[in-house]
């Protein structure tokens, strides 16, 4: 009986580490370039995940790395957001909300508040993961 029970414990344990092993994360450095009324825009990202908590920055042609705030992954989703304070109509917030699907993120990005002139209120695009 105590066999018994052994072996079912070591089978749950190992079937709940093997369903956390094939998660994806989003912990790299990943890459997108949308579209824009002035063309192609490339834009970085650079995740750190501990627990459910998402940490990092990002970066794009115009900018050097600006720090994400209210990170969270859960599971394959994530969401953050980016306050970015200069911009045509002034400071702005940014809410990024994604899932991570293999070496790829499908984000979808909305502007709190007024989107800047000529620019979508919600923009959807997929970041390709850095591998080295």
């Amino acid at each position: 009986m105590i066999k018994s029970a052994i072996t079912l414990c070591t089978i749950i344990l190992l079937t709940l580490f093997t369903a956390c092993a094939t998660v994806p994360t989003p912990a790299a450095r990943n890459y997108a370039t949308m579209d824009s009324p002035q063309g192609p825009f490339k834009i970085g990202f650079d995740f750190n995940v501990k627990g459910r908590e998402l940490t990092g920055t990002v970066s794009n042609d115009f900018s050097g790395p600006t720090p994400i705030s209210d990170g969270m992954v859960n599971g394959k989703d994530l969401s953050f957001k980016v306050h970015v304070e200069g911009g045509p109509g002034g400071p702005m917030t940014l809410d990024y909300k994604g899932m991570v699907e293999k070496d790829k993120i499908k984000f979808n990005m909305k502007f709190e508040g007024n989107p800047p002139p000529g620019a979508p209120e919600n923009v959807e695009f997929t970041a390709d993961r850095v591998i080295k």
